[in-house]
């Protein structure tokens, strides 16, 4: 195990081969895109994309099946659509290819449709009265521990895993909401994400989105992809190792573990940088909340300093194994797609790049049902509880298309993910042991 076999299958099958050098020549001095039926001119608009720099992404390329991923419902983005304008040399508009010809998107708009209207869009809001629920008394339980009667590192521990626990559920719906996938409303779901991203937490939502867009735009490709960005201490594509130090990378699936522990408490200091240097006063409001809230009840309940500093810090060690590992195991370890090779259409990079882990309650539970990354890949917008119920259909469209379906149990994935960084350490280190022997 861990040598990746048994996933990476469909790795090397690409969508559209889209002819990008054709269209870059003809539109040097344009930024243009195909959006479902038209090919427009963002030049003007690049700068004002509410979005980011995200929609640089698909310059010279379909967008059509990213942009209704990411605006489902959104009547705000299509008014933007419609009034950006058409590109009209017929030269410049052929160069961009239709991915509504690819066949696997043509089945997939099909199926897409169908969902839809078979209600698996709409919210159940009885789940989500639930999980706002579970995750607030779990913030009372680690209330109760931290201020019972026993002795501190008693308190500390039991208070920290459960506080940690309720940060990482946080993160789970707060994620939902920033996908605009609980009501699918971005009034409702935004503030949503605001209230257990920011109230509950103490982080951002903005920069979670800025940062997460990237990864569902163009998941696993290097330098667009920002959940890549775990070098130089973590590396799992040989290529890309032969660049960093060789002694992080060759004890790299030791420090796994103690990395994971250790990226909420980096991730609260950037943060907090990012709603100072883009000034987002209301974000610092609602964090700034947080904490004033929390200090209270914890100094009520006779925290010391030393104590309370204990609490949040190994909350954020505990939120950073549990959140990080769930995540980790989806894509990490799938292959990565080099800068400028990326010209898949969207279901070919979402399947190819993604493993699921087979979805039993315990394990959906636990990964707030994000365990069936491929379906949500397809669909960030969709309620992630629902994914389930589109997972035969997704099995079959791979099935029909010939792409891998990658699937396999939590454990299996575990030792998947962990081993490949192994496997690369161990390449890595046989490579430079060749290179210097010459």
């Amino acid at each position: 195990m861990g040598k990746g076999g048994d996933f990476e299958g469909g790795a090397g099958k690409r969508g559209r081969g889209i002819g990008k050098g054709a269209a870059g020549a003809a539109a040097s001095k344009q930024k243009i895109m195909r959006i479902h039926d038209r090919v427009v001119d963002v030049t003007e608009f690049e700068s004002r994309h509410p979005g980011g720099k995200v929609l640089n992404f698909y310059l010279n390329e379909d967008a059509t099946d990213a942009f209704d991923a990411f605006h489902f419902n959104s009547k705000k983005a299509r008014k933007m659509l419609e009034a950006l304008p058409n590109v009209s040399d017929p030269v410049v508009t052929a160069a961009i290819e239709d991915d509504g010809k690819v066949p696997i998107v043509t089945d997939f708009r099909v199926l897409l449709a169908k969902w839809k209207a078979d209600g698996l869009f709409d919210c159940d809001y009885g789940l989500l009265a639930y999980r706002m629920f579970e995750i607030f008394a779990i913030v009372a339980l680690s209330f109760a521990f931290f201020g019972m009667d026993a002795p501190a590192s008693v308190r500390l521990v039991l208070s920290s895993v459960a506080i940690g626990v309720a940060w990482t559920r946080c993160g789970w719906i707060q994620h939902d909401g920033g996908h605009i996938g609980i009501t699918g409303d971005s009034t409702y779901d935004h503030a949503i994400q605001a209230v257990f991203e920011g109230f509950v937490k103490g982080s951002s939502a903005t920069w979670w989105r800025n940062r997460h867009n990237k990864h569902h735009a163009k998941c696993n490709v290097q330098g667009k992809d920002s959940d890549l960005n775990t070098y130089p201490v973590l590396c799992w594509d040989l290529e890309m190792s032969k660049k960093l130090p060789k002694s992080l990378i060759a004890i790299q699936h030791l420090t796994f573990f103690p990395l994971l522990g250790l990226y909420v408490p980096l991730f609260f200091l950037t943060t907090k940088l990012f709603m100072y240097r883009r000034k987002h006063k209301v974000e610092a409001v609602i964090s700034f909340l947080h904490y004033a809230a929390f200090l209270s009840v914890l100094t009520s309940l006779g925290g010391t300093a030393s104590e309370i500093f204990a609490y949040f810090f190994f909350g954020y060690v505990v939120q950073g194994l549990y959140l990080g590992f769930c995540f980790s195991l989806s894509h990490f370890a799938m292959p990565q797609i080099k800068a400028g090779d990326d010209d898949e259409d969207w279901v070919t990079n979402a399947v190819t790049t993604t493993l699921n882990t087979d979805p039993t309650p315990l394990v959906s539970w636990t990964t707030g049902h994000l365990n069936l990354q491929i379906e949500h890949h397809l669909c960030p917008s969709m309620p992630t509880h629902n994914l389930i119920k589109i997972k035969p259909d997704v099995e079959a469209l791979c099935k029909k298309h010939g792409l891998k379906y990658a699937s396999t149990t939590f454990w299996e994935a575990s030792k998947f993910t962990v081993g490949k960084l192994q496997d690369v350490a161990n390449q890595r280190r046989m490579i430079m042991e060749i290179v210097e022997s010459d």
